[in-house]
């Protein structure tokens, strides 16, 4: 894992606690509290990849159809819809451009996105 990656998850994981820790919630086991427009979510904490198109740009995921997103360099992150891919497990991400990426997951899940992750389309593994 490069440098820059390294710091971007180590970077995630301290985010999800300092939003837990600002919500005055003890983190609930096993799951990340991520607060959205006055909503609270449950996450699963099953974080397996981190990538950033660059110092702002950057996505995360991970178990539980989990993909998330920062427009800040990491300081909030945004769980993405991802429709009927709820069950899956996602053990990479990757980021082409701003806004075209690729997931991919178990039992040969491949999700690509050209709208930043705003939606979803599955391609033929």
């Amino acid at each position: 894992m490069s440098a820059l990656t390294l710091r971007h998850a180590l970077a995630l994981l301290v985010t999800l606690h300092i939003v837990v820790a600002r919500a005055q919630l003890a983190p609930p086991s096993p799951e990340f509290v991520v607060l959205r427009d006055d909503e609270t979510e449950a996450v699963s904490p099953d974080l397996y990849d981190v990538s950033f198109h660059d110092d702002t740009h950057g996505w995360a995921a991970g178990g539980q159809g989990t993909i998330m997103r920062t427009q800040d360099g990491g300081t909030s992150w945004v769980a993405l819809n991802i429709g009927n891919w709820s069950y899956a497990t996602f053990h990479g991400i990757s980021f082409a451009s701003e806004t075209i990426g690729w997931a991919v997951g178990n039992i040969g899940t491949i999700l690509r996105t050209s709208n930043r992750g705003d939606t979803w389309t599955a391609q033929d593994s």
